[in-house]
């Protein structure tokens, strides 16, 4: 599961599940969840509202590259982080 970016102490990684195949990416630190890549939306786990936002702002200002990585994931390709 490759690092994508770090943020307020915790990091989001992005994977890639055959039976789960919408975009998604992993945070992992004091707090775990998992987060839909295209809503923000948190499908597993539990975030603190200011984390939850701070995470869905990241996702909405990099969007492009986010799901760029999780395609890249998806393949088994290398990634770039953006932080």
């Amino acid at each position: 599961m490759p690092r994508w970016a770090k943020l307020a102490g915790h990091t989001l990684w992005l994977y890639y599940q055959e039976e789960r195949q919408h975009p998604h990416v992993a945070v992992q630190g004091e707090h775990r969840a998992t987060v839909a890549l295209d809503t923000g939306e948190v499908f597993a786990g539990c975030l603190p509202p200011k984390l939850h936002r701070a995470i869905r702002r990241l996702l909405a200002e990099h969007r492009d590259q986010a799901y760029a990585a999780w395609e890249a994931t998806r393949r088994a390709k290398p990634l770039g982080s953006i932080c």
